[in-house]
């Protein structure tokens, strides 16, 4: 789609990696509320850094997450 100039390049964005869960795991983790789940937004999705989309993301959900856009990556180097 990039070569015959149907899509922007600046309008993608690839994400690599793993992530695996046995069964019924993941279900689990959502019960126990031990991620936090976003609505996608195209504008922080695209315009966001890498580095820096985590953070977007947990603003844009409000003051209830904003504070955690703050937190390091690593905690122990807080």
């Amino acid at each position: 789609l990039i070569s015959n100039k149907a899509v922007n390049p600046a309008d993608v964005r690839f994400f690599v990696g793993y992530a695996g869960w046995g069964a019924g795991q993941l279900e689990k983790e959502l019960k126990e509320k031990s991620w936090i789940i976003a609505p996608a937004s195209r504008p922080i999705v695209l315009s966001a850094s890498s580095e820096k989309l985590w953070g977007a993301v947990l603003k844009n959900m409000g003051n209830e997450y904003a504070f955690l856009s703050n937190y390091p990556e690593n905690p122990s180097m807080n």
